[in-house]
């Protein structure tokens, strides 16, 4: 989800992310080789390509938090905001747009009953509290 804090969202987006005004506002990434916000705005608006505006805060509650101060717009998901968003603190900037990420989980490959639990405690855990694909 793009969210925003609701002043910053009314106040430097009248409301909602648009093709018309992505350009103009601050994107809050995880680092440089976050792709996540790009690949967002990309999808939302059917464009092949865009360049943001970013400043870098290296964890997905902090982006949250760095949103709810008015420093931009972060994309991060929905699972992660879905409380500021419950509480009105934060604001989905584009409710209409669901993207959607692939997750893996990547582990050694050892003869491990310990580590096969919890791979599969993960996996299922992972079914019950995201949305498939």
């Amino acid at each position: 989800a793009a969210v925003a804090s609701p002043a910053f969202a009314s106040t430097a987006l009248d409301g909602r992310l648009t093709r018309h005004n992505f350009h103009r506002v601050p994107f809050i990434a995880f680092n440089r080789k976050d792709d996540l916000p790009r690949d967002f705005v990309c999808h939302a608006f059917g464009l092949a390509q865009v360049g943001l505006q970013q400043c870098y805060v290296p964890s997905s509650e902090g982006q949250v938090r760095a949103a709810l101060a008015g420093w931009g717009v972060t994309v991060v998901p929905r699972l992660v905001a879905q409380a500021a968003l419950a509480e009105g603190a934060l604001v989905d900037v584009c409710p209409d747009v669901r993207y959607a990420v692939p997750l893996y989980w990547h582990c050694w490959n050892l003869d491990s009953d310990v580590l096969a639990r919890l791979s599969d405690a993960l996996c299922r855990a992972a079914l019950h509290a995201l949305d498939p694909l």
